[in-house]
């Protein structure tokens, strides 16, 4: 016996298991569900794709369905048995049932045994779905070093303004996250204090982006907002599961091995275009050799790193 799958797509994977439940008549009991891309709903709006789900009928709900179309039938079989014991008592069960009838004809239609548990059955699956869409975005207290409350920039009230703001960029992506702030070292040439946002979670992934592109996304749109609220640019990094810290370690074994290839040849080696935050990483990373030197070219969003020997005097 062969079973039935069918695919879904929804705005979201609990919608399209949803829908996929309603159409074919089943619980989720009596499927296997498959999901096949969880979907996003982008940075407001770029980048979003619908969800889509596998659901393939399991072989025993099958065999169940087919029972169940089957047992009807001996029912109007037993018509003729009643008919054949009708002759023993005709007269007095024939006036009793018709007086009953017409006292009760109404209320016999009225009786709906077997669609109550089909409405009951519908509104029990969508049921979680309004639970699961609603999105849990949590901020842990940040630690506040000592003499954070004097900078006027990176203070405990922007901590909790660029957190917020995290915040609800996340809720209205329908993303279940935690969120957890701290105040680090900038990472460019003038040593200051820079608010760091890690969002932890499950899945994640979306968020980072084919290079980057979502999370440098998210972390621009979150810093136009942030200085609009307190009136002044306010330096923050955000980051996914630390992905950026392993970015970072990644950038600085290449930095290295990229130097020693320039020192060895003595030719220039220009690295791909990075964001701003990556480029500071490399220039940091080789700041202290004494036979290379690094800097920036190009135009945005295509500005490089180009390392290049030092000149011998």
């Amino acid at each position: 016996m062969t079973s039935t799958s069918l695919e879904y797509i929804a705005a979201n994977a609990e919608d399209a298991i949803n829908k996929g439940l309603h159409e074919l008549n089943v619980t989720r009991s009596e499927v296997d569900i498959e999901i096949l891309d969880n979907g996003s709903k982008g940075i407001f709006g770029i980048g979003a794709r619908q969800a889509r789900v596998r659901l393939t009928i399991k072989a025993d709900s099958l065999r169940a369905s087919i029972q169940k179309d089957e047992t009807p039938a001996p029912a109007p079989a037993a018509a003729p048995e009643k008919t054949e014991e009708e002759p023993v008592k005709p007269a007095k069960e024939a006036p009793v049932k018709e007086e009953s009838q017409p006292k009760g004809a109404k209320k016999e239609a009225k009786p709906a045994a077997p669609k109550a548990p089909r409405k009951e059955s519908k509104p029990a699956d969508e049921a979680p779905a309004e639970k699961d869409e609603k999105p849990s975005v949590i901020i842990e207290k940040p630690e506040i070093p000592e003499g954070s409350s004097d900078d006027p920039v990176v203070n405990e009230q922007t901590m909790q303004i660029t957190a917020n703001v995290v915040r609800d960029l996340l809720e209205k992506m329908h993303v279940n996250a935690t969120i957890q702030s701290k105040v680090g070292e900038a990472a460019d040439d003038v040593d200051g204090r820079v608010i760091m946002i890690d969002i932890q979670g499950d899945d994640l992934s979306f968020l980072i982006g084919r290079h980057s592109e979502v999370l440098h996304s998210l972390q621009y749109i979150t810093s136009l907002i942030v200085g609009r609220e307190v009136g002044h640019w306010v330096p923050l990094v955000i980051d996914v599961q630390g992905y950026r810290e392993r970015r970072e370690r990644q950038l600085r074994q290449m930095a290295v091995r990229m130097a020693d290839q320039v020192v060895k040849t003595g030719r220039r080696i220009s690295l791909e275009p990075m964001s701003a935050t990556e480029r500071r990483i490399i220039h940091l990373a080789l700041r202290d050799n004494k036979d290379i030197m690094t800097e920036s070219i190009g135009e945005e969003p295509n500005r490089k790193v180009v390392i290049y020997p030092k000149e011998k005097k």
